[in-house]
C-alpha cells in the first residue's frame, strides 16, 4: 500500500477502506502515523474505532521499546499515559506479558508498565520482579523504579546498589538520583571505585547533581583508565555535566584524534559541552 492509496482510503466515507489503512500503519509502527491513528479514535463507526485505538498503542508501545532511550524521560511518559487514556484495558494486558516465559515480552512490558503510574498492581509486579533470577529482568525493574520516586520504594534501590550485576547497580544509581535525597550520599560515594564504567559515571552525576561538584580528579582518573569503556564513560561525562576546566580539557584532548569511534564521539560531545575549540 502506498502513501496516495493510504491517503485515498482515510479521506473516502468507506469504512472497510479505512480499516485497511489503519491496519496498514498498526503493521509497520511508523511514529509520524500517530496523529492521523488517534485523530480516527472518536470516529462514528465503532470498528474503526477499535481499529484506530489498536493501531495506536501498537505504535506507541513499538516507539517506547525502539527509541526507549531517545525519547527522554518525558517523552516517555507523555506517550505511556496517551496509551494508557485510549486503551485502559492496555495494563492488564502488559500485567499478562510481565508474566511471559518470553525474556523480551517480559522485559518490553516492565519498561512500559515502569512509566505508568504506580497502582498496586504494577507495584507488585516491579517488586517481584526486582529479585529475578534474571539479571536483565533485574535490571529493567530497576530502572522502572525511577520513573515515578516514591519514599517508600527507597530501601529496595539502595539494596540493588549491591547488586552482582554492574547493570542493575547502575540503574540503581540513576532511579535514585531522581529522589534528590542526601541520605544516599554514603551509599553513593563507595561506588567511586566501582570496577564498571557506568557505575561509577552514575555515581559521579549523581553526587554532582546532590551539590558535590570537586568531582574534577575522579573524572581525570577514568580519562586515564587502561580502559576504553571507563574512558567513554569519562568523556560522557564531561559533556552530561559541562564540566570546563583546564586540567580536565587537557586530558580530553589525549582523545581527539583517537581510532575508536566512541571514544572520538563523547570526545566532540565533551568539547562541544566545554564551549572549546578542537
Amino acid at each position: 500500500m502506498d502513501a496516495l492509496e493510504i491517503e485515498l482510503n482515510l479521506q473516502s466515507n468507506d469504512s472497510e477502506a479505512i480499516i485497511k489503512s489503519l491496519i496498514f500503519m498498526q503493521n509497520r509502527r511508523e511514529m509520524h502515523d500517530l496523529s492521523t491513528t488517534i485523530g480516527l479514535i472518536h470516529h462514528g463507526d465503532p470498528v474503526v474505532k477499535r481499529a484506530a485505538i489498536s493501531a495506536s498503542v501498537s505504535i506507541i508501545r513499538n516507539s517506547l521499546v525502539e527509541n526507549y532511550n531517545t525519547l527522554g524521560a518525558e517523552g516517555r511518559k507523555k506517550l505511556a499515559e496517551i496509551m494508557d487514556r485510549i486503551h485502559p484495558d492496555a495494563v492488564n494486558e502488559l500485567l499478562k506479558e510481565a508474566h511471559s516465559s518470553n525474556e523480551e515480552v517480559r522485559i518490553h512490558s516492565l519498561m512500559i508498565l515502569g512509566l505508568l503510574r504506580r497502582r498496586e498492581a504494577i507495584r507488585q509486579i516491579i517488586e517481584k520482579e526486582l529479585k529475578s533470577s534474571n539479571v536483565r529482568v533485574r535490571a529493567t525493574a530497576t530502572q522502572a523504579i525511577g520513573n515515578h520516586p516514591e519514599v517508600s520504594e527507597h530501601l529496595m534501590l539502595l539494596k540493588q546498589l549491591n547488586d552482582s550485576d554492574c547493570r542493575v547497580r547502575a540503574n540503581a544509581v540513576e532511579a535514585l538520583e531522581q529522589y534528590g535525597d542526601q541520605k544516599i550520599v554514603f551509599s553513593l560515594k563507595r561506588l567511586l571505585n566501582d570496577g564498571n564504567n557506568r557505575v561509577r559515571a552514575n555515581a559521579l552525576k549523581a553526587l554532582y547533581h546532590f551539590g558535590f561538584e570537586s568531582i574534577e580528579d575522579d573524572i581525570i582518573t577514568m580519562l586515564n583508565d587502561r580502559s576504553l569503556n571507563m574512558v567513554a564513560s569519562g568523556l560522557w561525562l564531561v559533556g552530561e555535566l559541562g564540566i570546563d576546566s583546564e586540567d580536565v580539557f587537557e586530558h580530553c584532548r589525549m582523545y581527539q584524534y583517537h581510532p575508536d569511534p566512541m571514544i572520538r564521539r563523547n570526545y566532540d560531545r565533551a568539547c562541544k559541552h566545554m564551549h572549546r575549540q578542537y
